[in-house]
């Protein structure tokens, strides 16, 4: 017969290790989750990652200065009567994949919104609205830029140059036969600019961060969400006081890359007139400028390298696809990047049945 010693013995043993196996599998459980969680919020976030471009001055210097015309999207579905002329045109252009993006600017001052018009070769695939400001004139939908699965658009008050609404589009479900939807948009104070160059890039501390940079190249940074419920929140970097300035007339649109180094660049897109006998027309120029963080201090310095483009429709003159209107940056799979532009309103639009129905593409690459 065993002795209750012996058998108590037995039991608080037997309960001891039946803790120790609760405790080890709580803790097994919990590191699981834990693991699973971040898996799920690193898939999150990379959703924000921009693609990382090689060899930047390189590629830079080896685009192409004559302009090539890309496939050219049908404008079936397009609506030419929310073009009013010399009032709004095409204001800003993306690129997603096999997606073209354009913006077109509200009228004035009827405070119309802005559209937006999403496009695969067989035309328009999506017609979004910007979201009405009310009581302010945010109509001017300007120049955008597409950053990993997100499109950045930036709507202003129609030249009053007071501040700046961003709204940050989801592309992703465009991979999946589903609709773009609004996943952020909010008001940026001291953002002065109806064009918008976005990023994102990663701190010394292993912190990614989105970058933003307006035409005077004044810069907002934001961190990375990692879950549906956390949204950007943007701030003013700190500038160094030798940053470089906007100059007037200068880089009419702007664009953000990131190298495979953590690197960052801007380039400048600008468009001036050389117009001759009271006929306008324009010239364009890509400028190529570093930019340094240092203990969180940004500084843009002068430009390391530019060159003067000419687009394939320049018999347009004005009309052609200049960066005076909507032109974007596209970093592509093999780290080189791309450079788009269109005509401020589709010659094919204006003379349908004339000429091709299609939304003119200028590549430089």
């Amino acid at each position: 017969m065993i002795s209750r010693e012996v058998f108590l013995a037995y039991i608080r043993k037997t309960v001891i290790g039946l803790l120790v196996v609760a405790v080890s599998l709580a803790v097994f459980l919990s590191l699981v989750m834990r693991v699973a969680n971040m898996k799920a919020q690193t898939i999150y976030a990379a959703g924000f990652v921009a693609v990382k471009a090689q060899n930047v001055v390189q590629n830079f210097e080896m685009i192409t200065s004559q302009g090539v015309q890309g496939n050219a999207p049908s404008l079936d579905g397009f609506d030419m009567s929310e073009i009013k002329l010399n009032v709004n045109h095409i204001q800003g252009m993306g690129v997603y994949g096999e997606y073209i993006i354009i913006t077109i600017n509200g009228h004035y001052p009827d405070n119309d919104t802005g559209i937006i018009y999403i496009f695969d070769q067989n035309g328009i695939v999506q017609k979004l609205y910007t979201p009405r400001q009310k009581g302010k004139d945010m109509s001017h939908t300007g120049g955008m830029q597409v950053a990993g699965d997100y499109l950045y658009v930036v709507i202003q008050d129609n030249g009053q140059n007071t501040g700046a609404f961003l709204c940050v589009y989801h592309l992703a479900p465009l991979n999946k036969g589903e609709e773009v939807y609004l996943y952020h948009s909010c008001g940026i104070e001291n953002f002065h600019s109806s064009m918008v160059g976005a990023t994102t890039y990663r701190t010394e501390d292993g912190v990614e961060k989105i970058l933003l940079c307006d035409s005077e190249f004044t810069f907002f940074v934001s961190d990375i969400p990692h879950n549906k419920e956390e949204k950007p929140s943007w701030s003013k970097c700190r500038m160094h006081p030798d940053s470089r300035k906007r100059g007037s007339g200068e880089d009419n649109n702007v664009a953000f890359i990131t190298d495979t180094d953590n690197a960052l660049w801007v380039i400048g897109m600008q468009n001036r007139n050389i117009g001759g006998g009271g006929l306008p027309n324009y010239g364009d120029t890509l400028y190529l400028y570093p930019l340094e963080i240092n203990n969180d201090c940004y500084k843009l310095l002068p430009s390391v390298a530019d060159k003067d483009m000419t687009p394939y429709d320049h018999e347009f003159g004005a009309l052609g696809s200049h960066f005076r209107f909507a032109s974007t940056v596209a970093v592509e799979g093999n780290g080189a990047f791309t450079v788009y532009a269109t005509q401020s309103i589709p010659i094919g639009a204006i003379l349908k049945g004339l000429t091709p129905y299609t939304l003119p593409i200028n590549i430089y690459r």
